[in-house]
């Protein structure tokens, strides 16, 4: 699958909440959840310090539909998207955005559900190829894919 180069994020991390589906006037199923991440440094003193990332993450069609199905709170995933910005205007009339990654391809690692993929440690990915939005250009339409069951333990990048 051809990444774009200039908008390309991976992000590993876990599930905060179960994922949350809904059906889109067009009929295609967009999923969300929100993904934690860590990132540890050390302080001016020099003791660790872990620091918790909150990331609102999109999937749409074949792959929002397994995200959906294979994913729960707590679950382990790596997600390869697109960073997006959505845009509006609030109650008071001002201008707010907030950050959220359209899924591309993903890795599910320990601790997903996928009872008819066998594989190790119980990992499969997937990839879906991004085709031009219809009518809505901030948003990234998926094209269908297949899962690899044959998937090995290195991550997709």
């Amino acid at each position: 699958m051809p990444i774009n180069n200039s908008n390309f994020i991976n992000l590993i991390g876990r599930l905060g909440d179960n994922p949350s589906s809904r059906t889109l006037p067009s009929g295609q199923l967009a999923t969300e959840f929100n993904l934690a991440t860590n990132d540890n440094y050390k302080d001016r003193a020099g003791n660790k310090v872990e620091r918790t990332e909150w990331h609102r993450i999109k999937a749409y069609g074949k792959v929002a539909e397994i995200l959906d199905r294979y994913l729960k709170r707590g679950n382990k995933v790596s997600i390869v998207g697109t960073l997006r910005y959505q845009k509006w205007v609030d109650k008071f009339d001002q201008k707010r955005s907030s950050p959220e990654i359209i899924v591309q391809s993903f890795l599910f690692m320990e601790g997903s559900r996928l009872p008819e993929v066998d594989t190790p440690d119980n990992q499969a990915s997937i990839t879906a190829e991004p085709v031009a939005p219809a009518r809505h250009p901030e948003r990234t339409v998926l094209a269908d894919e297949s899962a690899m069951p044959d998937a090995n333990d290195d991550l997709p990048f």
